[in-house]
């Protein structure tokens, strides 16, 4: 039939807009004593898009983001994102090197930098793309020769700029964290970003009045989807500029937040709080674990401080999400993080690409509308990362193995790459450290690969201890192997004063491996 009315798109910048009109008064954005109201926020971002906009910034043209958390970090992004260009946040725990090697990969147009990282940028500004040179905004602040954020926003209209572009457009481009050596960006666009929140919102309970707190970094693809998924609602957003476990309590408390996703070693510190039970929790109604396997004794203490039907563990990476356990499984499934989110899927397949049966290991390969676009510049890693079915749909294979049950709940069982092959038989160190971590005496652990003359490969514990003071190496090497397989015996437990980690949390087991190396047991 003939269409007799053009219904309008439905976008991000068009959502924005409504909530600056319709909820004008609610708060939209909360950091430490700054708040700012749906109608603020919307003016300041439509400044900031209306302002690069004058800068001849384009649908499509790439803008780095140098920025810690601050309030001026969301309005630069949702700007950049009514402006249609892309934002290319950048994790402030990479080398200087790395950080250059990243924008110039990008090929950014301009730099936003907050005024305590323009020093660290001007010390490699010389390396970095010109266009960086001539074009860079220093945000919370001012600096010599860079155009003052607050400046932009004064010369700007506050009208929502008129902009059409392509929901294929890229959106943004997270480099990966670094635990495989080599970073890569990854590409989202502006409908993949949108898939990525309206998949969650049933999966996470957010609504209208939903107030998120987040305490992650906001380069973090997590962090992002929290943004959007947020305001898509027109929620409120709370953040930190840093995380600290008992002011996390006391935000929950003050600001009466209903949701927070937490990577795991997080949540353990906020569960390690002591006095924790004088904190009014009863607001919220999402505590999210993300970022990597939340082992089932740091859940089980989770389940029991917040309730089981509160605690949402979401199984997914930076390139496309894909499960989360519903908490009405959660007791029966404590280890399992659950069935396929909406429009999405999951196979596991072996080592000959051929799925595998119910209880057996496999990688996991998913087909979502939240995946990447592809990798940047990076024909060769799209190519190394894809399995394409029998109708021609390309997956994108995960890197993690995982099995899955008779009610076809999925199980994440280690990183493939991070298996030990030990006498010809496969170890994955999860298995292992799940057991670690339930010994009285540990507060983290990792298990890596170390050289056997024997067996090729063992596994070493590396330990980090609740009390030094009073910890027994072999007390916890014996536990550990009294409780495991024979096959996944530990040669030895090491401790160290604290774990490399990602600003996201995550073990950087590369360097572990890396300091053990000169290790070799019979």
């Amino acid at each position: 039939m003939t269409h007799w009315f053009n219904p309008p798109d439905l976008d991000f910048a068009t959502i924005l807009a409504h909530h600056g009109r319709w909820r004008a008064k609610r708060d939209a954005l909360i950091c430490g004593d700054k708040r700012q109201s749906w109608a603020e926020f919307h003016v300041n971002t439509n400044k900031i898009a209306n302002g690069l906009i004058k800068l001849d910034i384009k649908p499509g043209d790439m803008i780095g983001m140098v920025m810690d958390n601050c309030a001026e970090t969301i309005e630069c992004y949702i700007g950049i994102l009514k402006a249609g260009a892309c934002a290319v946040p950048i994790n402030l725990a990479v080398s200087d090197e790395s950080m250059i090697a990243m924008l110039s990969d990008a090929d950014v147009k301009m730099l936003i930098a907050t005024e305590n990282l323009v020093g660290r940028v001007e010390g490699v500004m010389s390396r970095l793309p010109l266009s960086v040179q001539e074009n860079r905004i220093v945000a919370a602040g001012a600096a010599d020769q860079w155009l003052a954020l607050a400046d932009l926003k004064r010369g700007s209209d506050d009208d929502s700029p008129e902009v059409r572009h392509s929901p294929d457009m890229p959106m943004n481009v997270i480099y990966s964290s670094g635990t495989t050596g080599v970073p890569k960006g990854i590409v989202h666009s502006y409908r993949t970003r949108l898939a990525w929140a309206l998949l969650l919102l049933p999966t996470l309970r957010i609504h209208t009045s939903t107030r998120f707190l987040s305490v992650i970094g906001h380069y973090s693809n997590f962090s992002i989807v929290s943004i959007l998924l947020t305001f898509l609602v027109g929620g409120t957003f709370v953040m930190t500029p840093s995380f600290n476990p008992e002011e996390t309590l006391m935000l929950i408390e003050r600001e009466k937040i209903t949701c927070l996703p937490l990577v795991p070693v997080m949540s353990q510190m906020v569960m390690g709080v002591t006095g924790q039970e004088k904190y009014d929790l009863s607001s919220m109604t999402s505590l999210i674990s993300c970022g990597s396997p939340l082992h089932e004794g740091l859940k089980r203490v989770m389940f029991d401080r917040f309730g089981y039907d509160r605690v949402i563990e979401v199984y997914g990476l930076t390139e496309g999400g894909i499960a989360a356990i519903d908490p009405e499984n959660a007791p029966g499934k404590i280890a399992s993080v659950g069935w396929p989110m909406i429009g999405s899927d999951f196979k596991l397949l072996d080592d000959n690409d051929n799925e595998v049966g119910i209880g057996e290991n496999g990688e996991v390969v998913i087909y979502s509308p939240s995946m990447m676009v592809g990798y940047l510049n990076r024909d060769d890693a799209n190519e190394a990362t894809t399995w394409t079915d029998d109708r021609g749909r390309r997956w994108l294979r995960t890197g993690d193995v995982g099995k899955m049950d008779e009610d076809n709940d999925l199980y994440i069982v280690d990183r493939k790459k991070d298996m030990i092959l030990s006498g010809g038989q496969n170890i994955y160190p999860q298995d292992i450290e799940a057991v670690a971590a339930k010994h009285p005496m540990v507060s983290q652990v990792a298990v890596i690969p170390v050289r056997s003359e024997r067996w090729d490969e063992s596994p070493l514990a590396v330990v980090v201890p609740k009390d030094p003071s009073n910890f027994d190496t072999e007390e916890v090497k014996n536990w550990i192997n009294n409780n495991v397989g024979k096959r996944e015996r530990v040669a030895d437990v090491v401790v160290v004063d604290t774990l490399p980690l990602t600003l996201t949390g995550k073990i950087l087991k590369r360097e572990l491996k890396e300091t053990y190396k000169h290790l070799q047991f019979p």
